[in-house]
């Protein structure tokens, strides 16, 4: 298998960022400017987490990029047992 065929995959753990909050959306974006909004956003993954004080829930986030640049990202809340997806083409 050479180089241009492997994926890349990285996981990192994130956490809420205001008390009581009921879900957390992560934007796929696109682009190396320093502000969001001056990127290409390619999709959103929304997962919806037990209202807590702020920093308390974690979400496992895995990005996967495939052989051919496409964006996977999965987000999981390990206490309600809940998964959400998303796919960037």
């Amino acid at each position: 298998m050479t180089e241009l065929q492997r994926s890349w995959l990285s996981s990192q753990t994130y956490t809420t960022a205001a008390d009581g909050q009921r879900q957390v959306v992560f934007d796929l974006l696109q682009g190396e400017r320093e502000i969001a909004s001056a990127n290409h956003l390619l999709g959103q993954v929304t997962l919806p987490v037990m209202p807590a004080p702020k920093g308390i829930a974690k979400i496992d986030v895995t990005f996967n990029i495939d052989v051919n640049g496409i964006v996977h990202v999965t987000a999981k809340d390990p206490v309600l047992n809940k998964v959400a997806t998303g796919t960037s083409l």
